[in-house]
């Protein structure tokens, strides 16, 4: 009996895998020990998540792109093609979801908004 329940459970668990995961970027930046910048992105499937957890100014500014690199040569972030999608700013211990996604998204998040002629990020 034994046996036959540890082979049930064993397939269980094989149907219960996907095979699919998420991606989650946490950005963090302290100055004197206290965090100025705490965000969390989640990134699953075709859709992301962005969390604002802390941050100075008592909101997260985000930046987000849509990046493309050549096949091959993704680690070399210079030859990636980002395509802005949207700007959005979220008040400590908001959150909010992006769908319908169809490729790998970065986002630049800073506690501050970027200045006229600044990019988030560069």
């Amino acid at each position: 009996m034994r046996v036959l329940t540890s082979m049930l459970y064993c397939l269980l668990a094989l149907f219960g895998c996907d095979g699919n995961s998420s991606t989650t970027t946490v950005t963090r930046s302290q100055l004197n020990g206290q965090d100025t910048l705490f965000s969390r992105t989640t990134q699953d499937h075709d859709a992301a998540t962005f969390q604002c957890l802390r941050s100075s100014s008592g909101r997260c500014h985000y930046q987000v792109f849509l990046e493309n690199c050549p096949a091959g040569n993704a680690a070399d972030p210079s030859t990636c093609i980002r395509t802005p999608m949207d700007n959005f700013s979220l008040p400590v211990g908001d959150k909010r979801l992006l769908t319908g996604l169809a490729g790998q998204v970065r986002e630049c998040v800073q506690a501050e908004v970027s200045g006229p002629g600044m990019r988030c990020g560069q």
